[in-house]
């Protein structure tokens, strides 16, 4: 199985979703929202609010929940 890099797999969902518009429709008609969490690979959250290409970024940082236990926050690469 082929491993691709976060940077190439954002490029090509951008490509494909421009492809995929159809005309008429201008950016600020559309939400795309992405989740950014903890990942060091990800950029930050800096990086990803600055490109102009989300309405919405969804900020995870939870990695333990449920099954009764007390939530747990990672903010280690914030």
């Amino acid at each position: 199985m082929a491993c691709h890099s976060f940077p190439t797999v954002v490029v090509v969902v951008v490509l494909v979703s421009r492809l995929l518009t159809p005309p008429g429709v201008t950016a600020s008609s559309v939400n795309i929202s992405t989740y950014w969490g903890t990942n060091s690979a990800e950029g930050s959250i800096e990086d990803a609010c600055n490109t102009g290409l989300y309405s919405i970024v969804n900020i995870g940082f939870v990695y333990k929940f449920g099954n009764v236990q007390t939530p747990v926050l990672n903010l280690s690469d914030c």
